[in-house]
Formats: structure tokens, sequence, C-alpha cells
């Protein structure tokens, strides 16, 4: 079994009482030897899967799933997905699997070297090219993306707005640089393009996805494996050692 990140949504749409009360957001979190939790916010992990692998499923995996696969139909579309942090590499695994031409950018040509293995199409490096919307239409051929990934928020937005093709979806995750940043209305008006924001899932959305990872034979990405008790090194490596994919503490 394995922890969700929000106690009480268990299906359908997003509410106020659905999403009061996340695990280490609002309520106390899963880090300790014996936690207690609601039966609603507990779920069958993959069998395929470890129990390291399943760890990193319930926010991360799950967050990418419902940005990608989960309510978008990715095949033979062109999906970019920012970075290489543990979303990210979800998210390219799901829309990879899917059939999508998955974009990958990073500050980092040796892990554009890393996500091409992984079933990306190509790779865009963002110190390189400072306008890197211009380069996603470039790779598109002037088509743009059919759906952004944004993890990265106030610093990216702008970006991702230029980068989408007509009638794109933008999936707002994150705000690496902060939430404030502001959104072209301009920019989806003139693209007829939507912005949809991606807050995790339903109890439900994850055995979606579960079914997902199975069919498709799917492993998640770790980076690193931390013991329970060296938790604040994890946080720090987590913060630090820009990992790629998940970084996971074991019992």
């Amino acid at each position: 079994m394995r922890s969700l990140y929000f106690r009480k949504w268990t299906d359908g749409p997003a509410s106020k009482d659905a999403l009061n009360g996340a695990h280490g957001f609002d309520v106390d979190g899963v880090l300790g030897q014996y936690v207690v939790l609601e039966e609603t916010a507990v779920v069958p992990a993959p069998k395929s899967l470890s129990y390291e692998e399943a760890a990193t499923l319930p926010t991360a995996g799950l967050t990418a799933y419902m940005a990608t696969v989960g309510q978008n139909d990715v095949r033979d579309k062109y999906v970019l997905v920012q970075g290489t942090g543990g979303v990210s590499i979800f998210a390219l695994q799901f829309a990879a699997a899917a059939k999508g031409r998955v974009l990958v950018t990073s500050s980092s040509d040796e892990k554009l070297a890393l996500v091409r293995k992984m079933g990306a199409i190509d790779g865009i490096n963002y110190k390189t090219y400072p306008q890197w919307s211009e380069q996603v239409l470039a790779l598109t051929k002037g088509h743009g993306a059919d759906l952004v990934v944004d993890v990265g928020g106030r610093d990216t937005l702008d970006q991702s707005v230029k980068s989408l093709s007509y009638g794109g979806m933008l999936s707002i995750v994150g705000g690496l640089s902060g939430y404030d940043g502001s959104l072209s209305a301009v920019g989806l008006l003139n693209k007829t393009a939507n912005a949809r924001g991606i807050f995790v899932g339903s109890r439900a959305d994850y055995l979606r996805m579960s079914r997902f990872i199975v069919e498709h034979r799917l492993r998640p990405v770790i980076d690193r494996v931390f013991p329970l008790e060296q938790y604040e090194a994890a946080l720090e490596h987590l913060r630090t050692g820009n990992p790629v994919g998940r970084v996971v503490l074991k019992l």
C-alpha cells in the first residue's frame, strides 16, 4: 500500500473539501516509522514495482500523469517537458509510452543525451538558447508544442506560452522560480490555446495511473535512495544535488 497526497479526494473534480488536508502541506506528512492514515488516503501500489519505485508515485508520478496522458491524448503530438526532475522525468516517460513526440529542456547537454535514451526525440539547452521557444518551433517545423508541461513557474511561463501550438494545452504544474509570474492572456488568445492547473490528482486517478504503468511496463527513475535516518541528507541532496528523477527514503 502507498499513502496519497490528499486524504479525502477519492474521485471526480477537485473541491475545497477534497483538497483540505494534504500530507506534508497543511497536515503532517509521512516522515516516520509509523503514521496514522485515513482509509481513503491509502491505495495499492503497482505489483510490478519495488517499494522504492512505488514510493515515487503518489505526488510526482500522479502529478505528471495528470499533466500528460491522464487528461490529454498525446499520440503523435508534440509534448514539451521542462527539466529532468521527478515530475518532468515521469512526464517524459508517460508521454513517450503513449507515443507522444517529447522534447525536453535542460541546462545540461549530458542530461539531454540521457533523456534522448529515455524516449525524447530531441532536447534544448536553455542556457544555449535563452529564448528556447524559438527552438521548439524550429524542431517542430513551426507547429509548436501541442502540450507544454510547465514546472518552472514565473521564469518559464512566457516562453511556455510562446512554445504552444495553435489549440495547444499548457499544463501548469509547479513554481520552481515562484508562483507569482504573469501568464500571457493575449498569447493564449492568439493561439486559441488553453491553460490548466495541475494539483496532483485523486485516488481514482492514481489507480488509472497504476494500470497505465503496469500496461506499459514503466519503471520510475530513482536518482538515489537514503535510509530514513538520513532524511536531512536526502533533503539537502534534493535541494543541491540536481537529481535526475526521484530521491527516495527507505524504511
